[in-house]
């Protein structure tokens, strides 16, 4: 362990960060964990380990220093699999030398700080000073200081080991948020859309092809289908984005005047990863009977935080087999790049309690757009207050409103219509401590999947 020296140098320092007890905080390659050690008994808990060494991380396991060991190595960028901006600091002695991490770790470590977050650790002078690829990372840190990234509080601090009397350095970098809330769509983007919804340019041939879709539905159905709108003018504003076609998406009450319209005109278009979520049963079967118009089959009512059906630690096959026959089911926040409703937000459908629902399975940059009824803020109390609602997630820079409200002509059956596209921020949540929009406390962890087991 000659590596892991300056143990009591970087505790002394993180403590006077004064950070707050409940603060999430990674330390890579502990070697054998005196450092969290250290930070325990001052009442610092949430600490997890990341380790690729299958001994020493059975080591650690059973040291039972860490709330969570993780089974990765630490290299380029999205090495460790772990989400953007998960800790609110990164904390190590030792872990850069040649057995370990090299210095192109770092950019990997920036990315899982939160903004404001600090990433503090030690290194063997000498190999500093005689490692070609050590010496590097000082400039990997100015460059990333002069793009704005980072800011180095403290620098190549020199320090002696009481220990193994061996010379240090010290490092202290704090992530800064480097992204104005600002839209990233373009303008001429954002013109195409607001006039792909205002003017109806629906021709007969998109209509007649529609109907073709559905011809063996009943006459009434007919009827509606084609006199409604509003998930011909959905697909159209979305395709006005230009997105890759391997883009993850959610359609969300994919049953309005037939089942299953919104997934069909996607798939014609080459998406083929749409996902499919109804409350009915009825009509999953339904759109099933149709051919593979969706990707996966969701049963499921948008409400209140956590009502999309999430991994809940029961098997899939619970699902399947139990409460949701013939439908898969497997949504887990962060899941989706688009989220589409047409019609969804209506009374007895959606409401716009779902907000928070939809951030949920959304992952940051991602899209949420629908189309619905015009009229609504005069039937119901709850939507008296939709945009209201809206603005109050655009305020707290959960989401930014990048068109809408645009009212449109002939929604369905003559009536006018409404189009909304949001944008979820890229930047949610701030280090703790930090005195930008920072948490009281910090948010739990969701049960990492895939952990390594070692009996």
């Amino acid at each position: 362990y000659e590596n892991y020296i300056g143990v009591e140098h970087v505790a002394n320092q993180f403590l006077r960060l004064n950070l707050p007890k409940a603060s999430e905080i990674l330390d890579p390659s502990p070697g054998p964990g005196l450092l969290s050690a250290r930070l325990q008994t001052k009442g610092y808990g949430n600490i997890d380990a990341i380790e690729d060494n299958p001994d020493d991380l059975k080591r650690l396991i059973q040291s039972n220093l860490y709330r969570t060991c993780i089974p990765k190595t630490v290299g380029g960028i999205n090495s460790t699999g772990l989400k953007d901006d998960l800790y609110d600091a990164v904390v190590m002695v030792g872990g850069f030398c040649p057995s370990k991490m090299t210095p192109k770790a770092f950019n990997e470590l920036l990315r899982i700080t939160k903004p404001d977050g600090h990433l503090l650790w030690s290194i063997r002078a000498d190999l500093h000073s005689k490692i070609s690829d050590y010496k590097l990372l000082d400039d990997n840190i100015s460059a990333l200081e002069k793009s704005g990234k980072c800011v180095a509080m403290k620098w190549a601090e020199n320090f002696r080991d009481p220990h193994s009397d061996l010379e240090g350095l010290l490092y202290l970098v704090k992530r800064i948020d480097t992204e104005d809330f600002k839209s990233t769509l373009p303008g001429e983007a954002q013109s195409d859309v607001v006039d792909c919804i205002k003017h109806d340019r629906l021709d007969e041939l998109q209509q007649q092809h529609c109907l073709d879709d559905w011809s063996d539905r009943s006459e009434e159905d007919l009827v509606m289908v084609g006199q409604y709108s509003g998930h011909l003018k959905l697909c159209q504003a979305f395709y006005k984005l230009a997105l890759p076609r391997n883009v993850e998406i959610l359609d969300i009450s994919c049953y309005t005047a037939a089942p299953g319209l919104v997934g069909m005109d996607l798939s014609n278009h080459g998406y083929v990863n749409v996902d499919g979520l109804d409350h009915k049963l009825k009509t999953l079967n339904n759109i099933r009977g149709h051919g593979r118009v969706y990707r996966n089959y969701i049963l499921g009512k948008v409400d209140e935080l956590g009502s999309i059906p999430v991994n809940d630690g029961k098997s899939m096959e619970y699902y399947l087999l139990v409460r949701v026959p013939n439908c898969n089911l497997f949504s887990i926040p962060e899941s989706y790049d688009i989220v589409l409703t047409a019609g969804g937000f209506a009374p007895g459908k959606m409401m716009p309690s779902a907000f928070q629902e939809l951030l949920r399975v959304l992952r940051p940059g991602g899209y949420v757009m629908w189309t619905m009824m015009d009229g609504f803020a005069s039937k119901s109390q709850d939507y008296a207050l939709f945009d209201v609602k809206i603005q109050d997630l655009v305020l707290e820079r959960r989401w930014e409103l990048l068109v809408g409200p645009v009212v449109f002509e002939n929604f369905a059956l003559h009536k006018k219509g409404r189009f909304y596209l949001l944008r979820k921020s890229h930047r949610e949540v701030f280090a703790l401590g930090s005195r930008r929009f920072s948490p009281h406390s910090s948010p739990k962890l969701h049960p990492r999947r895939g952990s390594l087991k070692i009996n």
